[in-house]
């Protein structure tokens, strides 16, 4: 008898609503500095061929 295939996992993110609501009324400033900050981090930690990738997808190029 074959096995069974797996399911396949999602990864599920949930946040309580007062985290959503302290999200949304702050500042765009810091909104955009929040994001430029992670931006610099990924672009420290991606190896060269996940950078391709991402840009790929970002273009919505075929992969």
């Amino acid at each position: 008898m074959p096995a069974k295939k797996s399911a396949k996992k999602t990864i599920v993110y949930a946040y309580p609503d007062e985290v959503l609501y302290k999200f949304r009324d702050t500042s765009t400033e810091w909104k955009l500095n929040w994001l430029e900050e992670v931006n610099k981090l990924t672009d420290k930690v991606l190896t060269k061929r996940e950078k391709k990738l991402r840009e790929k997808l970002r273009k919505t190029e075929r992969i």
